[in-house]
């Protein structure tokens, strides 16, 4: 007697195929997931391309490359030591009401302004909202911290301009320059980025939360990505804002804010001073840096708008930076005070004014 083996159709092959399939996917993130593992990928490019070492932490953005995920604390110890919160606008520090209840001033700026490597309490932001709270008569007075890490004055001015301008501050402070002169990915600039489609980067952004998703990613990036070390203060490359971009965006920041009924304030983001063996190690970037540092007095000269030369105040000091010879750019928590305190003293009279 032959034995009758049932013969499913082969739409039913399929549909069980896909259903094993899908079975081992959602295990082996689960796993993933439950062995805590990072896939962090280092990929040098990052103007259109940060979140694919953080993508718990940035997500991509059809204009300003990548901005923060909202309304979360950071985790990850690859990306700092610290924890950060960022609020529900994506921006560090506590929620922002959209409608203000006092004086407001929004600090525009990059990793220096956000304070990183640094407590909430400490940061030049939150210093000078006490001094300011301290030293005036005015009521409920805000500092809110519009500071993101690898941000270049490009991706600042439109982030004010699409965004924060809605918080209608009454101050603007503006400290961009670090990132404008770094090398552009690829040479090709901030404003000359092209960016996928919004679709496209909807799906990226959905996807790239799943740990699979991720170390698939990186196994094919690592393997067909050829990396280009390109050092920070390299001379030859195009620059991810050039010099005449940079005013202009400068000059945008201020138009505007003066346009909203805002005061606008450059401020110079200082270079650690160092000692003779890290200057010869640095001297290209201490050159660079200082095109852009020139830029930005002339501005506040051509415009008539305040300036804080947090260059001179760091220059007679020798213990703003915690680790100059390796890190000239991020001021530790005497250098955020002594930020605040000079922030202050020229902002003072224009926060007393009625």
């Amino acid at each position: 007697m032959t034995q009758n083996i049932r013969k499913f159709p082969w739409p039913f092959k399929i549909l069980g195929a896909c259903l094993v399939f899908l079975v081992f996917l959602v295990g082996a993130e689960m796993l993933l997931n439950l062995l805590g593992t990072e896939f962090y990928y280092k990929n040098q490019f990052f103007p259109i391309n940060r979140d694919i070492n953080f993508p718990e932490i940035y997500e991509k953005d059809p204009h300003l490359f990548w901005r923060f995920r909202h309304d979360f604390d950071t985790k990850s110890t690859l990306y700092s030591e610290l924890s950060y919160h960022i609020n529900s606008i994506g921006l560090r520090g506590s929620d922002v009401t959209p409608e203000k209840t006092g004086y407001r001033v929004l600090a525009l700026g990059n990793s220096c302004t956000f304070g990183w490597g640094i407590e909430d309490d400490l940061t030049l932001t939150k210093q000078l909202e006490k001094i300011l709270a301290r030293d005036t008569d005015r009521k409920n007075i805000e500092v809110i911290n519009g500071g993101i890490p690898g941000y270049s004055s490009y991706q600042g001015n439109l982030l004010f301009a699409n965004e924060l301008i809605s918080l209608k501050p009454d101050m603007v402070l503006i400290m961009y320059a670090w990132n404008d002169h770094w090398p552009a990915g690829r040479d090709i600039s901030d404003s000359q980025q092209q960016p996928p489609s919004t679709s496209v980067l909807k799906l990226q952004n959905t996807l790239s939360r799943l740990k699979l998703y991720q170390l698939v990613r990186k196994v094919i990036l690592s393997t067909t990505e050829r990396q280009k070390r390109i050092p920070i203060d390299d001379l030859t490359h195009e620059r991810r804002v050039p010099r005449k971009e940079f005013i202009d965006n400068l000059a945008a920041i201020i138009q505007l804010a003066r346009d909203n009924g805002a005061s606008p304030v450059l401020l110079v983001p200082p270079i650690a001073s160092f000692d003779p063996v890290s200057l010869k190690k640095w001297h290209q970037l201490i050159f660079l840096h200082g095109l852009y540092e020139t830029d930005i007095r002339r501005t506040s000269e051509r415009l008539a708008v305040p300036l804080v030369d947090l260059q001179v105040k760091f220059d007679m000091h020798n213990d703003l930076f915690d680790e100059p010879s390796s890190d000239p750019i991020h001021f530790n928590e005497k250098g955020h005070r002594l930020a605040a305190e000079s922030i202050a003293e020229t902002v003072l009279p224009l926060v007393i004014e009625p």
